[in-house]
This record gives C-alpha cells, structure tokens and sequence, in this order.
C-alpha cells in the first residue's frame, strides 16, 4: 500500500508529484531491470517502430487516385455492378490506410516497451518467413497438380478456350490467390506487431 513519505514521487494524474513510500515492505525500486533476459537493442529502435507518416499520406493519395480512376474504367468496360465493387474495395483500401496512418502517429511508448515490441515484432517476422517458405513450396506442388490435371482433362463441346488455356488460368488464377491471401497476411502482421505499442 502506497502513502506518502519521502522515498520517491509518482504522477498518475498529471498533477504536481507527491512523495511515496512503501509500507508493506515490498520495495519501491522504480530502475528495477526490464530487459526480460533479452539483449539490448537501443540502436534503431526509433526507426524500426516508427514508420514514416508521409508513407501512408502517398499511399492514401494512390488508392484515392487509382480507386476513381479505375472504377470509371471498369464502368465503361464491364458495367456497374463490377464498378461498384472495385469502388467499395478502394473505399476500404483507403480507410485501412488511413487508420494505419493515425494509429501510427500516435505515441510508440517508452524505450523498454520498444524492446520488448521488436523481440515480438522479429519473432512475428521469423515465423511468417519460415510459415511462408513452406506455404509457396506446397503452393507451386498444387499449382504443378492443378495444371496437369486441368490439362489432361476432357474440353466441352461449347467451351471455346483450349485444355492448356484453362490449365493455364486455372493456375494463375490459384496463384494470384494464394499471393493475395499472403499479402494480406504480411500486411495485418506488420500492422498489428507496430500497434502494439500505441
């Protein structure tokens, strides 16, 4: 239990700081160790845990620009149900970028969490590497799998693309997928490891 003495201060209100002492014995030692066991990593930490504001600006601007211009193309090419689609998808490219942008603007903390934020953000960074090697090489086996089987698969009467065609976007269809559920993946990642600060 915490009353006042003379052995140390403490602000929680914002207020002037007012002496403390301990009076359960339990010891006040506020430059207790915080390293957890792991190695310092004072060089870098600022730019590792704080991404540039400006990167999220131009990229807002480039959703923004390419979402207006890209629904007025797929409206005059495929029609307004496609359009309206690709509208809402920049829509929310756009507000995910700015959210992004405002949580990251926001305070990253004190130098100990900044360590213990990079120790989870490597770990998190190692996994997806090691995740992600594995996922691609099964990834290309199944696409090698899709091919042929598309390949040797019979043509319809009516169908007017041939077995290697429909092998062939069958694959990159798979491909595109996979690189985009990947993507996706990386992003949230990335994203979540540096908000954990703020």
């Amino acid at each position: 239990m915490l009353r006042r003495g003379h052995r140390g201060e403490v602000d929680m209100e914002g207020g002037a700081a007012k002496p403390f002492h301990d009076d359960e014995g339990g010891g006040l030692d506020m430059n207790a160790p915080t390293s957890f066991g792991m190695p310092s990593m004072s060089s870098g930490i600022q730019s590792l845990n704080e991404p540039d504001p400006a990167t999220f600006e131009s990229l807002k601007q480039v959703i923004l620009v390419a979402g207006a211009a890209g629904s007025l193309l797929v409206l005059f090419i495929a029609g307004f149900t496609i359009s309206f689609v690709f509208l809402v998808c920049m829509a929310s490219l756009w507000y995910a970028a700015d959210m992004t942008s405002w949580i990251l603007s926001s305070p990253s903390g004190t130098r100990d969490m900044k360590v213990v934020a990079d120790a989870i953000r490597e770990g998190a960074e190692g996994f997806l590497s090691t995740q992600y090697g594995t996922v691609g090489r099964w990834s290309l086996v199944v696409a090698g799998a899709l091919f042929f089987i598309y390949l040797i698969r019979p043509v319809g009467e009516g169908a007017h693309v041939s077995s290697f065609s429909l092998a062939l976007l069958t694959v990159l269809g798979f491909l595109l997928g996979a690189a985009c559920s990947g993507l996706a993946g990386w992003v949230g990642v990335w994203i979540s490891v540096r908000c954990n600060l703020r």
